[in-house]
């Protein structure tokens, strides 16, 4: 009889303990870095404005803040306004991964039509591996930036990544959902998650992670020799 105990070992190994009882796989991917920023139509430009949103800390652009649960009991997942407590440090899990977003505007600036989005992992900064933009006001009809367009990146101007995907260890996290709401209420301030006297954008996104391809067994039997 053939003895799969190694096999199994293997399986172990593959899974990380959360809680007791509650075995999930280890992805890859952490979500590190998120800008966002008001862009002048659906192919996701920038507008080159005031309207710039990042996770980086003492800069001139104000905070794109993170939460999970609802507006009224929001659980934030960065905060203040420094380069380490503005990285969420989010490890996906296999399956969906919906975050919140909330950034302040100030209501004397002219609004923006679409609100464009880049998404960083694994503590690359430099690097935006999935952009997008999607309608305000309460839209779900978003589209993936092309590499030739101009977007605003981590305290910077960057080209859009031209992905919904990104790909590390053989994970791969694929941007499904992207939407703005409707309501504007005045949850964060532009440099902390204390509500501030302006409106605030708010939505979600959603990362979908899926695991890598299994290898290739050989399938069959083994012709034995007796």
């Amino acid at each position: 009889m053939k003895n799969h105990s190694c096999a199994f070992r293997g399986l172990i190994f593959s899974v990380l303990l959360i809680a007791p009882g509650i075995l999930v796989a280890q992805t890859n991917l952490t979500l590190t870095g998120v800008s966002m920023f008001g862009a002048t139509g659906p192919a996701g430009n920038w507008n080159g404005s005031y309207d710039f949103w990042d996770t980086v800390g003492g800069n001139q652009g104000w905070n794109v803040y993170l939460f999970t649960g609802s507006t009224n009991a929001p659980s934030f997942l960065n905060s203040g306004d420094d380069n380490d407590s503005l990285n969420p440090k989010l490890v996906l899990k296999p399956g969906t991964n919906t975050i919140h977003y909330a950034i302040d505007f100030q209501d004397s600036d002219p609004s923006t039509s679409c609100l464009g989005i880049n998404l960083y992992f694994n503590n690359d900064r430099d690097t935006n591996r999935i952009s997008a933009v999607v309608p305000v006001g309460g839209s779900d009809k978003f589209t993936v930036v092309s590499n030739t367009v101009s977007t605003y990146g981590q305290d910077n101007p960057i080209p859009g990544s031209g992905s919904l995907s990104y790909t590390a260890g053989g994970w791969k996290a694929t941007l499904t959902d992207f939407r703005t709401s409707s309501d504007t209420p005045k949850l964060v301030s532009g440099t902390d998650t204390s509500p501030g006297s302006d409106s605030d954008y708010i939505g979600s996104f959603t990362l979908t992670v899926t695991p890598p391809e299994a290898g290739k067994q050989k399938t069959g039997h083994k012709k034995w020799k007796w």
